[in-house]
Formats: structure tokens, C-alpha cells, sequence
């Protein structure tokens, strides 16, 4: 099926007036499949012919929608290697083309990269952020996904001025009904009335919103929707947690909430937390806590009504995020699909905050922040299989690991130094225990310098180290095994959620470290010991539902409960009847003494009297960082667990065991931590005996980065023996239950095909010069190529088939004129073309200084910038002048000419070849401040407003012409007739006027952009959307010039529309043929479907009509 995008269309009747055009607008929705978006290029003067149409392969105008699901590989970070990242990171910056060709190394699902957006409270005020810009425009190019990242925070300074321009009515109210002026009013707040925040630094720039605040919701969703509108279709919400600093959240909206809340008890109910009925309108929750005396050693649970404020926080923040995603998603959005996922910050020490287990319900999956494993002393593989279990052990988990300042010095490591065994080590973990962990190419802002290589699989010149790269093709070819496996192991370790929400309390000083100290401790000796384990998280009837951790306990030989506190009765009773089928529970530092409520005292020992129950008074605290294994502890493990698994040796190699029903296979991991810090190497181990204890085994194979191969299988009293050759940092067996064969799916003999076909394109393309970015057809074909070696013939085919149609779509250079004839002084700099010749790699850029030397063909692509007479600066065109560079346009070259207000008007000579008008007038506003909105189009692609301040508008608008961007309907700039730079009488209104349109003309096109600072913005150092303009332009119109130019017939290059989905809906067939019949007669459907595009309004523009009709 294709993909669709609705669009809010709107039928235009231009009447050449001299005034400018006349639109009148008739509001439909359309549904129209993108493959059919085209420009459209190559109609005659007369009418239009069938026309070249774009590469649909790298045409699209929206951000490829990841499917998170199944983004089983994904990468993270890059921080220096993106284009026009901001901060400076101590790297030089990639060009765009070396930063895509990195990406292409790795072939990911999606790249998942971090960085805030909108918190100016809209996408409108705030942009697109300039690297996101590049990377939606890599995703366009190269079909990997993108996403955006939206944080739970605010930037007053930053959000104040969009609020400030919400309509009175729209703007915010406290809870006594007065109108909140500063927008800083929506942060969380401590009880001493300090802002919630993420670093103690961030005091007065980064605060936490209120999940209670009037506001909250709209503040968080509306740059999303925005995005959405924009191409974005996955979001990152970062810090999404109620804790972490402030703990509490007393702003006078949780006060106002908690109130509201009494008022909803019974009298009985009220009177449980020691209140009266008469009590609740003057009661003051954060002065009660402050005055709160609490015994030794007692947490602030003990009290009542501090534990009905607590649970009515942890409700708020997850219904919070439950209703920003509802609100984006019931948003009439021009995508079906739209995807959330959110960071899980959880710091070295494990030290989580309760929400960490339940914030992750309404999204689509677990994300978690973490420290990464640096064995032998600080090993971190239980972080995934909490991952996992806080999944509901259905959700996909991704793990993101950097290391700290001064967290690396800890470990014994060099952070200038490259370890790229250490980082094949840590994804390897997450893939074995059933996550997973994007390779990231660099850290993130601060620790992205070249003091801080440690974490980077990309040197600071974009290579990456060839053994990471057999590492990454290692874990791809085998998806098969990797993907949605159900764990099988022998033993689980309780994660107590009620236990971490009652003794956590950071203003009391509590951080529920007993039960984490222990946690870590149990999972740390069951490594050692070589026991494969399972987190299992026992949940909250108010905020997680446990049912499925609670089913899967009678699958265990034995569970264990490191110093839990508190234990529902629907816990217990799963509880005994696990012991009852032959499950021991272990329990160190005593039974659990309360209920899940912290309300009532009980005897879980009384209870609990199965004779599987075991109970150790000593707690784990003092092994989670030692090697030392209590021997009762040990006894008490081998005396109830039957490992499914056993190897010899007393090596420390971490055991997981993961089912695929579906295919009758067990996958049993092995990731070897015995690691030197030191020089960067694992102590190999040999020859491995392994007894494996399943029955109907048919095969065993086993597979490494360094081999793979059957191994023979010997059965005895103990199960079935095979010998491991070699593991060094990561094996996995595979035991076939079934005679199915193992082998990956494909074709050898087709996959080898495509090879051989993939590089007979790529050395014709070479052959013929056409090797603008031929570099993409090349990378692919080296990825086929390593797919091809591990086997997996579907990859190499696929990727070889890419490389074949990359390779043939391959362009010449794009050859680029700026005309300087008529001196342009300091609207065209010198500098101009050294800076657009660093960033479009490979395109070729010179100065024309007589029109004349468009006579012998070496442009295809020519910028004219405006002459401005009180500059000095004329054009002066004489009629061979004009003849010349209408034969150029007719010849099939581009052409595109900038305005400005009070251009020299022999610009309309020009422009009149095209049947094209401008008026010659400035556009102003009182505030210098004027925007014009684009359409969805290959030529204004992330490009969503561009600066209009003092340029000119389009005054005649041929039919043929498609307008990319106007002035809004509801702007109140106006044309400067006068000159006075204020409105008068004689000056009439700029709204709706168009400013940026292209139109085909002959063999060739023209595109006329209203403004200037398509020159005065083009620099390294300062990014901008009209910069984009120019890169659509040189990229989208130079690639099908230079394409049809290569000595093959214009009518050979179509993309013809039988790529369309025959099976689309009749209806849809019929909106489509009206919408193309009603347009100019004589369009063939390709230029029809570009006009439709060049007269649709963005869809932000519906949104806010629609709200705004609703409202009235």
C-alpha cells in the first residue's frame, strides 16, 4: 500500500491584473498517495508535456516513520557528526554526504538522536532545530527513519514569548480562576518553593513542568503535532519522571489538586488519614510534611496523608503523559502512525526512582538511560532484564549507555583511547539478554570532544574501525535468533515496586538504598555463580499491573527477595502457588513486613509457610561490589536450582536463556566479562564444555563474530554435551527442537546476481561520470558484500539491489553559475560559493560573469541574486542578454532568481520570458518581522516558514506556476509602496501574497524566491531554513537536470505513474482525477498532482482553522 498524506487543498484562479493574483479558496480534504508527489518539470510555454518527474527514491517530502517495534537495529548519538550541531564539540564538522555515508556503514532500522525541540512551546516560534532539519533530510535520502525529540521541561526565558502570543483566551489560569502571566508558573516546585530541575546548575534555565499544571498538556503536545505536520512521526520525550532532584512536586497546582482530590473521599475515608470533612478546603499538604516528626529510621510512608500524596503524584505524571500522546494522536494529523517512547534516566548506582518501573505503560517502548558495563568490577547486564520486565516482557527494550565525566577515570579507563572491544562487549550484552543497544557513534553534547573517545564508534574523521563494523553486519545477519525472544531462565530476582515507593523519599534522605544495595548484590552473585536469571518486578494495584511477572514465577527453580519491604496479598497468594509446584523463595534480610499500601504491619512469614520458603536474615548489601558469596546463600541456590544449563570452568561469563517458540529453538548466550581495561582485551576461553539440559534436541549450532559451525552433540545421565571452540566476548548457541533448517533466509545464486548487477551499474555510472554521490551505491554494495559473507543472502540481495538503483539514478556533478554580471555587491559575498562548495560535496560552483559563458554547457543550474539600484547595482540586460538565458532555461537548465524589495525593476524583463511578475515594493511589518508558510513539496521540504522580511512578492502568477510558499492570510505585513517603513494609506496588505514558485518552461525550470537571505544566511556558522531552499534546489532540480543531460532522451528519465498502488480505493482515484481536471487543461498527471501540490496549504494551517472554528 502506498503511503498517504492528507492535505487541506485549495483551488486558485489567477487573473494577471498587474495587481496580483486573486485566490479564491474552496476547503476539501484530498487523499493523495506520495508517490504521485512530483514537480513535475518540462511542460512548454503552450502547454505541458509529459515531463520528468523526480527519483522516488530520494524525493519523498516526508521523514520515513520508524516502526520501533521492529527497529531491531538502531544507532544513537553523533552529536559532532551532524550537520550544523551548534555546540562546539571540539570535532571538525562532516559535511552532509560524509555524515550520510557513516550511517550507511552501520545500515540501521533508525537513528535515534537526542537533542530537545520546541521549548518555546511551539515548533512555529522555535523552528525545527537545525540538526534535525539535517537529519529528516537524511532520512529522506536514505529511507532510515528519523525522529524528534520533545523533553518534559521548560525554558521560561525561551517559552515566555510564545505565550505571550496566545490569544487571551487560550492563555493559562491558576486553580483561584487569575490568568497566569509568566509561563514559569507551570514548573514543579520543591517545599521550599524552589523550581524542580535537572541539574543543580540549572536553576534559572532548565525547570520540570507540573504534571497538575493548566497547560502542561498543551505546552508538551503542540510542538509535536506541529513536527508531525512537518514529517515527523516519532517522538522522544526526555526526562520523563516525576522525581529526581525536588522529589515532591508542591507548585500550587499539586496543592490545588490534592484538595480537590480530599473532597472526593468519604467521611470514613477522610478520617483514615486522621482529617475531618471541615478540614479539606484550608488544608496545606506542604505545610503538614514540613511539620511531619517522624521516629528513628522511619520513613515518611508511616504517615498517611504523606502517602496519599504520593500516589496521587505518581498517578498524575503517568496520566500526563498518557494524555499528551492522546492528544497528538487525536490531532488530525497527516499520518497514521505516530510513536512515543521516553528516557528512563537511571544513574550509576541503580538509584531509581519508583515511576521508573510504571512511566513506561503508555508508550510503545522501554527506553532506559544508564552507565554502561566496564567488567570485571563494574558489570550492569541486570539493567536489561529490568528493562525487559518493566516491558511486561512484551515490549521492545533499547538501552542507552555513555560514560560520564569522571566515570570512566573510575574504571580504569583512557577516554581519549579507542576500546572497541569494551564497546563490542556492551552491545553484545543487551542482545543477549534480549535488547537492545545502539552503537553510538559519538556521545552526546560535553561529551563528544576528542578527550571523550571512549564512547565512540566513529573516529572524529568518520571511519569506523573495520572490527566494529564486522560487529555490527555480525548482529544483523542474525535478527532471526536476536528478535522478540521469551527469556527461559532458571531463576528470577524481585524488583519490588512498592518497596521503592515508600522508601523513597529525597526529602526525608531515603532512597530505598537497603532494597537496591541488596538487588544488586543477589544479581551479582547469580552472575558469578553462573546462574541464568530473570528480573521480575512486583508492581502496584494503583499504578503497574504485575499479572504476567506474577504468572511467570512457577516457571523458576527459585526467586529471590532481596530486602523487599512491602508485598501485596495478591503477590502472596501467586507466591504459594508457585512454591507449590516446586518453586523456592529466597529471601535475604528478613520477609517483607508490610502491604503494598504501607498500611498495615503483617507477618509475610506467617503467610508464606511453604517448606520451599527460605529466609536469610543477612542482607546482600556488602556482596554487590565484592567477590565474597555467603555460603548459606550458595547452599541454598544448588540445593533447589536445576541448571539448564552448566559449563566448566569457574570463569565469570554471564548465562541467558531465551525461547522462540515459534520457530522451536532455544538460544542460550554466553557474554564473557573477564575483561582488561587496561589494553582493551578479553581473556579467550578454549574449548568450553557445556551440558545442556533440554530434551528433543535435533542440533546445536553455534555462532560468534569470529565463526560459526554445527557442533556434535554427545548425550549422557546429564543431558546432551557439546564443546564451545572458542568464546572471546560474546557465543551463542542455537538448540534446534525441530529438523528445520537454520540456514537465513535467500537465495545464494540471487543474492550473487544482484551483486554482480549492482556493480556492473556502479562502473557504468563511473564509466559515464555520473558519480554525484555515487558513494551511496558503493556503501550499499560493500554491505551486500558482507552480507553475502555471513551467509545472508536476503540482506545481500537487498542491499545490492539498492546499490543498483542508487547507481543508476547517479548524476554528473551538478555544475552551479552565480551570475555576478551586474555586481551585486554585498547580497552575493565572495565567500558564497566556498561555503556552499565545502557543504554540497562534489557539486561544482563558479562565478558567471558575462551571460555569454552559458554558451558552451558547462552550467546546468544558474543563480541570479538581486541588483539593488540604491546599492549601486543594476541589472541592465540587454535583449541578447535575455535571449540567452531563455534559451538556457528552454535547453532544459535551471534557473533561479532571488528578489528583494526595491530591486531594480528590469527584473520583471527577466522574469517576463516566463510570463512571471514581481512587485517591486518591500514586505514589511511593524514588528521587522514577517514569515512566509511553505507547502509540502520536494522544493520546500523542511522548510516549514522562511523570512520574508523586506523581500517581494509575486505579482503575476502564469498557470503553469507552482507556488511554494505565501505571506498568511492573517499577517499584517504589508507592501512598502511609500517607503516609510510604517503602513499607509497607499499601502496595501502583503497577506496572502505568494513569494517563492517555480514553473516549468521548455525543457528546463524557473523558481523565483522573494528574498535576499538566501545569500546572506548561506555560511557554516549560521544555519537557516532559506539555506534550505537552496540546497532543495541544487539537489532536487540540479539531480533531474544533470539526470536527463547524460545522452539519454527526456522521455527515457520519467518515473511513471504505474508505481501507484493499482489496488488503491476507487474513491481515492476519483478525488484525484477531479483534482487534476480541474487544474489547467492540457497537464498530463504528473504536472497536474504538482500543481495540486503547489496549491496546497500546509497542514498546520487546517489545524489552526479548524481549532479556531471550533472555538467560535
Amino acid at each position: 500500500m502506498p503511503q498517504y498524506l492528507y492535505y487541506s487543498c485549495t483551488a486558485i484562479s489567477v487573473m494577471n491584473s498587474g495587481k496580483g493574483p486573486s485566490i479564491s479558496r474552496r476547503r476539501s480534504l484530498q487523499l493523495l498517495p506520495l508517490s504521485l508527489i512530483g514537480l513535475g518539470l518540462g511542460t512548454t510555454r503552450e502547454a505541458a508535456s509529459e515531463g520528468v518527474r523526480f527519483n522516488p527514491i530520494s524525493d519523498n517530502v516526508t521523514i520515513p516513520a520508524p516502526n520501533l517495534e521492529e527497529a531491531f537495529l538502531p544507532t544513537m548519538k553523533g552529536t559532532p557528526l551532524v550537520p550544523r550541531y551548534e555546540v562546539d564539540t571540539g570535532w571538525d564538522e562532516l559535511s552532509y554526504d560524509e555524515f550520510l555515508d557513516v550511517q550507511l556503514q552501520f545500515d540501521p532500522d533508525v537513528f535515534l538522536f537526542h537533542r530537545n525541540a520546541g521549548r518555546r512551546g511551539s515548533i512555529e516560534i522555535d523552528g525545527i532545530p537545525d540538526n534535525f532539519r539535517e537529519l529528516g533530510r537524511m532520512a529522506i535520502d536514505t529511507g532510515i527513519p528519523g525522529l524528534m525529540t520533545r523533553s518534559n521541561t521548560l525554558s521560561p526565558w525561551q517559552a515566555q514569548p510564545w505565550y505571550e502570543g496566545l490569544n487571551e483566551e487560550e492563555q493559562f489560569t491558576y486553580p483561584d480562576g487569575s490568568a497566569v502571566t509568566e509561563i514559569d508558573a507551570l514548573v514543579a516546585k520543591n517545599r521550599d518553593g524552589d523550581p524542580h530541575v535537572l541539574k543543580e546548575e540549572d536553576q534559572g534555565s532548565v525547570k520540570v513542568l507540573s504534571p497538575f499544571a493548566d497547560g502542561t498538556i498543551e505546552f508538551l503536545a503542540t510542538p509535536m503535532i506541529e513536527a508531525v505536520e512537518f514529517g515527523y512521526s516519532t517522538f522522544f520525550i526526555d526526562f520523563a519522571k516525576l522525581q529526581r532532584l525536588g522529589g515532591l512536586d508542591h507548585s500550587v497546582w499539586a496543592e490545588s489538586a490534592f484538595r480537590d482530590h480530599l473532597e472526593k473521599l468519604s467521611s470514613n475515608e477522610l478520617r483514615t488519614l486522621g482529617l475531618e470533612d471541615d478540614d479539606v478546603d484550608s488544608f496545606d499538604v506542604s505545610e503538614y510534611l514540613t511539620d511531619l516528626e517522624l521516629g528513628n529510621d522511619e520513613p515518611p510512608a508511616v504517615d498517611p496523608i504523606y502517602r496519599e500524596f504520593l500516589l496521587l503524584q505518581h498517578k498524575a505524571i503517568k496520566q500526563q503523559f498518557e494524555q499528551v500522546i492522546d492528544t497528538v494522536r487525536s490531532a488530525d494529523l497527516p499520518t497514521e502512525r505516530v510513536e512515543f517512547y521516553a528516557n528512563g534516566f537511571m544513574g550509576d548506582d541503580f538509584r531509581n526512582t519508583p515511576d521508573l518501573m510504571h512511566i513506561h505503560d503508555p508508550f510503545d517502548l522501554v527506553f532506559l538511560e544508564d552507565t554502561p558495563s566496564v567488567p570485571p568490577d563494574f558489570v550492569r547486564d541486570f539493567v536489561y532484564k529490568f528493562g525487559v520486565a518493566a516491558g511486561h516482557f512484551q515490549k521492545p527494550v533499547i538501552l542507552h549507555r555513555s560514560m560520564w565525566e569522571g566515570y570512566d577515570a573510575l574504571q580504569g579507563l583512557d577516554p581519549a583511547d579507542e576500546y572497541p572491544t569494551l564497546l563490542q562487549l556492551q552491545v553484545a550484552e543487551a542482545y543477549a539478554n534480549g535488547c537492545r543497544k545502539p552503537p553510538n557513534l559519538s556521545g552526546g553534547a560535553g561529551h563528544t570532544h576528542r578527550e571523550k573517545v571512549v564512547n565512540n564508534w566513529v573516529r572524529e574523521d568518520g571511519t569506523v574501525p573495520d572490527v566494529l563494523l564486522d560487529f555490527v553486519k555480525f548482529v544483523r545477519v542474525h535478527e532471526r535468533f536476536l528478535m522478540d525472544p521469551d527469556p527461559e531462565n532458571d531463576v528470577a530476582v524481585v524488583y519490588s515496586l512498592p518497596t521503592m515507593l515508600w522508601h523513597y523519599a529525597p526529602e526525608w534522605d531515603w532512597y530505598a538504598m537497603d532494597h537496591i544495595e541488596s538487588f544488586r548484590g543477589a544479581v551479582q552473585i547469580l552472575r558469578r555463580l553462573n546462574y541464568a536469571y530473570d528480573v521480575i518486578i512486583f508492581g502496584h494495584d494503583d499504578l503497574w499491573d504485575d499479572s504476567e511477572q506474577l504468572d511467570r514465577l512457577a516457571q523458576y527453580d527459585a526467586v529471590l527477595f532481596p530486602n523487599v519491604a512491602a508485598i501485596s496479598d495478591e503477590q502472596v497468594m501467586a507466591l504459594n502457588e508457585a512454591l507449590d509446584q516446586g518453586t523456592t523463595m529466597i529471601a535475604t534480610g528478613g520477609f517483607p513486613s508490610r502491604d503494598e499500601q504501607y498500611m498495615t504491619t503483617i507477618d509475610t512469614g506467617e503467610s508464606v509457610t511453604h517448606r520451599n520458603s527460605i529466609v536469610f536474615s543477612d542482607d546482600l548489601t556488602s556482596s554487590a561490589l565484592d567477590t565474597t558469596v555467603p555460603d548459606d546463600l550458595n547452599a541454598a541456590l544448588t540445593d533447589s536450582v536445576t541448571r539448564t544449563i552448566r559449563f566448566s570452568g569457574d570463569i565469570d561469563v554471564g548465562l541467558t536463556i531465551m525461547g522462540q517458540a515459534d520457530n522451536e529453538q532455544t538460544i542460550i548466550h554466553f557474554v564473557n566479562y573477564e575483561y582488561n581495561p587496561t589494553d582493551d582485551s578479553m581473556a579467550v576461553h578454549t574449548s568450553l564444555n557445556v551440558t545442556i539440559d533440554l530434551e528433543a534436541v535435533t542440533g546445536v549450532h553455534y555462532y560468534s563474530p569470529k565463526g560459526r559451525g554445527e557442533l556434535s552433540t554427545d548425550v549422557n545421565d546429564d543431558g546432551y554435551q557439546v564443546t564451545i571452540p572458542r568464546l572471546e566476548t560474546w557465543v551463542f548457541l542455537v538448540v534446534n527442537h525441530s529438523t528445520e533448517d537454520l540456514m537465513p533466509p535467500g537465495s545464494e545464486d540471487e543474492a550473487r546476481a544482484a551483486i554482480v548487477e549492482a556493480d556492473s551499474a556502479i562502473s557504468t555510472a563511473e564509466d559515464e561520470g555520473r558519480t554525484y554521490r555515487l558513494y551511496r551505491a558503493t556503501r550499499r554494495r560493500e554491505n551486500a558484500e558482507a552480507y553475502f559473507d555471513h551467509e545472508s543472502y536476503k540482506l545481500a540481495k537487498e542491499n545490492a539491489t539498492k546499490a543498483k538503483q542508487e547507481a543508476e539514478m547517479a548524476v554528473a556533478p551538478p555544475s552551479v553559475g552565480f551570475y555576478t554580471g551586474h555586481d551585486p555587491r554585498d547580497l552575493y559575498r565572495s565567500d558564497v560559493i566556498d561555503d556552499l562548495a565545502w557543504y554540497f560535496r562534489g557539486v561544482e560552483f563558479d562565478t558567471v560573469d558575462h551571460l555569454s559563458d552559458l554558451e558552451d554547457g558547462s552550467f546546468n543550474l544558474l543563480i541570479v541574486p538581486p541588483a539593488l539600484p540604491w546599492k549601486g547595482s543594476r541589472y541592465e540586460f540587454s535583449t541578447a542578454d535575455l535571449d540567452l538565458l531563455e534559451e538556457f532555461v528552454d535547453d532544459g537548465n535551471g534557473l533561479l532568481i532571488v528578489g528583494r524589495g526595491d530591486i531594480d525593476s528590469d527584473i520583471n524583463l527577466l522574469l517576463e520570458r516566463f510570463d512571471i511578475e514581481v512587485d517591486l515594493a518591500p514586505i514589511d511589518s511593524e514588528s521587522r518581522d514577517v514569515y512566509a508558510r511553505t507547502i509540502l513539496h520536494p522544493l520546500s521540504k523542511l522548510t516549514p516558514k522562511l523570512d520574508m522580511t523586506l523581500g517581494t512578492p509575486l505579482s503575476t502568477v502564469p498557470n503553469e506556476m507552482t507556488v511554494l510558499a505565501e505571506i498568511p492570510d492573517d499577517s499584517n505585513a504589508f507592501l512598502d509602496h511609500s517607503g516609510t517603513g510604517t503602513k499607509d494609506m497607499e499601502d496595501e496588505s502583503a497577506a496572502g501574497k505568494p513569494v517563492f514558485g517555480y514553473r516549468p518552461y521548455g525543457d528546463g525550470t524557473v523558481t523565483y524566491f522573494g528574498n535576499n537571505t538566501l545569500f546572506e544566511d548561506i555560511n557554516r556558522d549560521n544555519y537557516s531554513l532559506e539555506r534550505e531552499v537552496v540546497w532543495n534546489y541544487i539537489d532536487v532540480v540540479g539531480q533531474v537536470l544533470a539526470r536527463t543531460d547524460a545522452g539519454e532522451s527526456r522521455e527515457n528519465n520519467l518515473n511513471d505513474e504505474d508505481d501507484t498502488d493499482e489496488s488503491q480505493d476507487q474513491t481515492d482515484s476519483e478525488d484525484i482525477e477531479s483534482a487534476k481536471t480541474e487544474q489547467v487543461p492540457g497537464f498530463e498527471i504528473g504536472t497536474a498532482i504538482a500543481a495540486i501540490c503547489g496549491t496546497l496549504y500546509l497542514q498546520k494551517r487546517r489545524f489552526e482553522d479548524r481549532r479556531r472554528d471550533e472555538d467560535s
